[in-house]
């Protein structure tokens, strides 16, 4: 009996410290990009500490088949290492691909492996194309040595077989104890809540947080929580959420006020990759990064209060093209199946009579772009196959953009007179590694954004050489902020600020648009301006109309949401249901009686507006 119990606590007791083992280094291999100056041995015995609740749940679980072949062993003979070593291997296979994936890509995203990432494993060069072959490979010969040396350990740990047992009320009062223990550290207790990421949060700084979080459990625990649209984000009753949410969404455009010198231009959209509000000097930025882009701006229509909608392309991208918001948990463009059923500018601009094409330098498969973009309504779609294969040596995204945007200026030029079209450009080049053929800044990753403003001006002096220029409306928005510096959290609400500028022959005059807004309301602002019909566009909203009353802004990161609206900033972290930041902008004597100056209430807003979003989703 004290073989089989001991044999249980050994494997169960390696596993706790394997993960335990693990903190520290991620610790250690992150600290420069988290900004950590200091993780001392109390910081690294902190985390260790605190993160052991979700250790003992996730070691449990890897227990739960060794010990069904344990009960099995009183009643038969059972070789165990025989029956556990192809077990052994695809445990120990599944943990060192998730430590050494978890460690690495938070380098790159900020975030612990969940389904998040996992929504990008079907296309690897989501993580590899912003790195090295050499690192690949380490990273590969990483995992392959960790496995190897759990297997080792665990059949080590691992006796070849147990005698049968006859005495049957003493292994009972044994075993059941044992697995009624087993599943109470499953659980995390006896209280009402369950084993959740929250009880490993501990501190106000969120690395802290981050390296306690077994990556195990993080990724299992979001799967689990994945997909569930109706049921992701319920918070309120249904009156509750129509309350709260009354007035925030309108999809009408009413009054005069227009910035276009005509109704029905032609319409360039350029996408550009991460383009913060610090890279450009009107959203307050640095004036050296982005000059061409501050020389349009100072010519243009600009928007200084734009914020992105989400964190990722493939999201930001269905915020833009769709003016849908942002999912803190899912990616509707890899969800065909949804993301069908949207609205879309191409769609709307097509019935209309417009042509509609697509230009984007890299893999359009990836993150199901192409199947995306076509049920969008783009009825050509360009790529890095239509470019020559010398053109993609630049850089593992692709074809760079001085290629892509010559040959778009190229084909504009070709275009007829009496052909009206739409026209979107997503750019590549200012994304990790930053490896781009321009060399003026010492930054690399100031040096990508550099480059491609450069790229975009170029492309504008073409075009305004052409007969298009007259009859052409040029919007310039990023798909998503990026951070400013190392270690600035991804729940920063001031990653998504972006800026947007309209310029073109088509735009009436110069003018600064000081209004709060978020990255969706473009749809239904460019519809508005150009007479069309927005009314399936649920979730964008024309800044020009009169019924847009309440300007805000919510920015989603992953299971959080950050909501602006006159009276301040509010971030929400859905994995601790905390509010993480604050920060209030109004009079509380003369707040608007509709809408209160007050962090609980913006959160309470946010959480009825991701409700409201999810059911939508739900039932398509």
């Amino acid at each position: 009996m004290k073989e089989r119990i001991g044999y249980l606590f050994r494997i169960f007791l390696f596993f706790v410290i394997s993960f335990a083992i693990q903190k520290p280094l991620f610790m250690l291999y992150n600290r420069e990009a988290a900004a950590v100056s200091e993780t001392g041995l109390a910081d690294g015995l902190d985390v260790i500490v605190h993160g052991l609740q979700l250790d003992a749940a996730t070691a449990t679980y890897f227990i739960v088949y060794p010990f069904i072949l344990v009960l099995l062993s009183f009643f038969c003979h059972i070789h165990l290492r025989k029956w556990t070593t192809p077990y052994y291997i695809c445990v120990a296979l599944a943990i060192s691909v998730i430590f050494i994936a978890d460690t690495v890509i938070y380098t790159f995203w900020g975030f612990k492996l969940n389904s998040s990432a996992l929504l990008y494993a079907d296309n690897p060069t989501a993580v590899t194309n912003s790195i090295s072959g050499i690192f690949v490979a380490a990273c590969v010969c990483a995992i392959m040595f960790t496995a190897f040396l759990y297997v080792v350990v665990l059949r080590k740990l691992t006796p070849n077989r147990f005698h049968p047992f006859t005495r049957h009320k003493a292994w009972a009062s044994i075993m059941i104890p044992t697995g009624l223990l087993m599943f109470l550290c499953i659980r995390g207790g006896t209280e009402e809540s369950t084993s959740n990421i929250s009880d490993a949060y501990y501190s106000d700084n969120e690395f802290l947080n981050h390296s306690a979080i077994n990556p195990i459990f993080n990724t299992l625990y979001s799967l689990s929580k994945s997909k569930d649209f109706a049921h992701e984000f319920h918070f309120f009753t249904e009156e509750e959420k129509r309350r709260l949410t009354n007035g925030i969404f309108t999809t009408e455009s009413i009054g005069d006020e227009s910035i276009l010198n005509r109704q029905r231009p032609d319409i360039l959209l350029i996408i550009w990759e991460g383009c913060a509000g610090h890279f450009v000097e009107p959203t307050g930025g640095d004036k050296r990064i982005t000059p061409c882009l501050n020389a349009i701006a100072r010519e243009s229509v600009v928007f200084t209060n734009c914020h992105a909608g989400s964190f990722r392309t493939d999201r930001g991208t269905v915020c833009t093209l769709n003016g849908w918001l942002g999912f803190p948990t899912a990616s509707i463009m890899k969800t065909p199946e949804k993301s069908r059923t949207l609205p879309s500018l191409a769609l709307s601009l097509g019935e209309e009579g417009y042509r509609t094409d697509f230009w984007y330098g890299g893999d359009i498969g990836f993150t199901n772009m192409k199947s995306y973009l076509y049920e969008s309504g783009y009825e050509k779609i360009y790529c890095d196959q239509d470019f020559p294969a010398e053109d993609k040596n630049y850089s593992k995204w692709g074809v760079p953009d001085h290629v892509v945007l010559d040959s778009l200026a190229a084909d504009i030029s070709r275009r007829k007179d009496n052909e009206q079209w739409f026209t979107t450009v997503l750019t590549l080049s200012s994304h990790e590694p930053w490896d781009v053929p321009y060399h003026k800044m010492k930054d690399k990753k100031k040096n990508s954004f550099a480059y491609t403003d450069h790229c975009v001006s170029k492309l504008l002096d073409k075009l305004k050489q052409t007969k298009a220029w007259e009859n052409l409306l040029v919007i310039i928005i990023p798909d998503h902020g990026i951070k400013e510096y190392d270690g600035q959290s991804g729940r920063d609400y001031r990653i998504s600020h972006i800026p947007m500028v309209w310029t073109g022959g088509a735009i009436a005059g110069r003018r600064t648009i000081d209004t709060l807004m978020g990255q969706s309301d473009m749809a239904a602002t460019l519809l508005g301006q150009l007479h069309i019909p927005h009314d399936k566009f649920l979730f964008s909203r024309d800044i020009f109309s009169s019924t847009y009353k309440y300007p805000s802004a919510l920015h989603t990161f992953d299971n959080g949401m950050t909501f602006m609206d006159s009276t301040g900033v509010s971030t929400f972290d859905n994995h601790i249901q905390k509010i993480v930041f604050t920060s209030n902008h109004c009079d509380m004597r003369n707040n608007d009686s509709d809408f209160h100056c007050n962090d609980s209430i913006r959160v309470r807003r946010a959480q009825a507006i991701l409700q409201l979003l999810y059911e939508d989703m739900a039932g398509r």
